[in-house]
């Protein structure tokens, strides 16, 4: 007869940290120097793209502050450590899930809000140029 149960290995906080602290600093270090080009046409579609994203995250926060908030099954000491452990991943330092979709909202934020801005100074530049034609056509 084969097994019924199939042992999975996960990984330890601390290798959930360490990963989370390896991606913060690659993020970290790749700010300011990445840009991005798009088609005015489209660039309203992905504002609401880049907000979407940004509500989604959102509600997130709620699932990983109950994640920092599990109750433990019992008090003997694995039980007390599984439920520190989860609080910690959850709700614990910067690199907690919690900090990190907290952290992700606004980078998602403030691209959306770039690029509506950059859209409108395109558009305002377009018609400016637009202008200058008419007139000295004139």
């Amino acid at each position: 007869m084969a097994d019924e149960f199939t042992m999975v290995s996960r990984p330890s906080s601390g290798e959930v940290a360490a990963g989370a602290a390896a991606k913060a600093k690659l993020a970290g270090e790749m700010g300011g120097k990445t840009s991005m080009r798009v088609d005015p046409e489209r660039a309203e579609s992905l504002v609401r793209f880049f907000e979407d994203k940004v509500r989604e995250m959102r509600d997130r926060f709620e699932a990983a502050r109950e994640l920092g908030t599990v109750k433990p099954s019992g008090q003997d000491p694995v039980s007390l450590q599984a439920a520190e452990s989860y609080g910690q991943v959850g709700r614990g330092d910067e690199f907690s899930y919690f900090a990190n979709y907290r952290k992700l909202a606004q980078v998602l934020q403030d691209t959306a809000d770039t690029l509506r801005s950059n859209v409108r100074q395109t558009r305002n530049d377009d018609e400016s140029a637009a202008d200058g034609f008419r007139a000295a056509g004139e």
